[in-house]
């Protein structure tokens, strides 16, 4: 998920999509955004993305 997250290819964005539709609540969704922003400046628009994808399908 991060490296789908942070490579953010057109092929990608289904397969997170597709992941967390299948995992839902039992993604690990804090280990994805402590990862990822560690990765990503503060600013970047792939971490709000993230936010709002794991409100979406994780509850």
């Amino acid at each position: 998920m991060v490296l789908k997250m942070l490579w953010h290819r057109a092929k990608d964005v289904p397969d997170v999509h597709a992941l967390l539709t299948v995992r839902g609540d039992g993604f690990d969704a804090d280990y994805a955004c402590e990862t990822l922003a560690g990765l990503l400046p503060d600013d970047d628009p792939r971490l709000a993305e993230l936010d709002d994808l794991i409100a979406r399908y994780c509850g």
